[in-house]
């Protein structure tokens, strides 16, 4: 039963109704992390003891022939099936959560306004002139991500290997060098590239209001004064910006892309 709990741990939170903000996801995947790992770094000691408990029991029963007792040899081999056992399970764990980092973060074909599963990360789009860009930013994001797959993968270095205390041996060195965990880590360091250009694009559409704080409105308001519009130029004028105001306003305040819930306000009201 311990074997079993052990191979069903998370070892990383993700809600699918849930979206975090950088600093969120960054705080509360280390505390959970950390929580998970004094829980395994104790299920690991209990399972320890209790084959070597099991082996004791074997040895000090009263036998009707002695002669046929448990030998070294027996034990090393009973205790090495279990250990053997004990990393299949903290891989499964570990290999759990790396798929389902792979689903929550993996990247989607096409962006929009709403989805069935939320976006993992809120993410706000803001004017800081004269760039339109993203904060925080997808670097910033990827780190995030990165940073919080190698706390995954370093669980197992605070799980000795059964009867290599003294030696410091960790499971981490198995789990380490497998193969299916090595491709795992290396896709998710490049998970949000593949939105890169998606969302590079929709940023740019906001390139057709850089006039905005890009031209000095004042100097084109005083030389328009200077031709003495008439009424209805002047209209038309008012007209223009009224339209441009009304177009932004349209905008939708979150467009979501892969991983990302892009929200728009923080720019519309800038």
């Amino acid at each position: 039963a311990n074997l079993k709990s052990v191979s069903r741990i998370a070892l990383i939170e993700l809600p699918p109704d849930r979206s975090f903000t950088f600093e969120d996801f960054q705080s509360t995947q280390s505390r959970f992390i950390k929580k998970q790992t004094e829980e395994l770094v104790i299920k690991n000691d209990e399972i320890e003891r209790g084959v070597n408990e099991l082996c004791d029991m074997v040895r000090m029963y009263p036998r009707e022939n002695p002669e046929m007792g448990l030998t070294d040899p027996v034990v090393v081999a009973f205790t090495k099936h279990y250990a053997k056992l004990m990393y299949q399970a903290i891989l499964t764990a570990t290999k759990k959560s790396f798929n389902a980092m792979k689903k929550r973060l993996g990247s989607r074909s096409s962006g929009g306004f709403l989805f069935v599963e939320r976006p993992f990360f809120d993410v706000d789009v803001e004017l800081t002139v004269p760039n339109v860009s993203m904060n925080p930013s997808l670097e910033d994001i990827q780190g995030a991500i990165n940073s919080t797959a190698k706390k995954v993968l370093k669980v197992s270095e605070s799980l000795h290997m059964w009867g290599a205390r003294a030696s410091g041996r960790k499971f981490y060195d198995w789990i380490a060098s497998d193969k299916e965990i090595v491709k795992s880590v290396l896709l998710l360091t490049g998970s949000i590239e593949g939105t890169k250009a998606q969302v590079m694009d929709y940023i740019d559409t906001f390139k057709r209001f850089d006039f905005l704080y890009m031209n000095d409105l004042q100097s084109e308001y005083a030389a328009f004064m200077k031709t003495n519009p008439s009424l209805e130029s002047f209209e038309n004028e008012l007209k223009k910006y009224m339209a441009i105001e009304e177009e932004i306003q349209r905008i939708p305040p979150v467009h979501n892309i892969g991983a990302m819930s892009l929200e728009t306000q923080p720019m519309k009201y800038s």
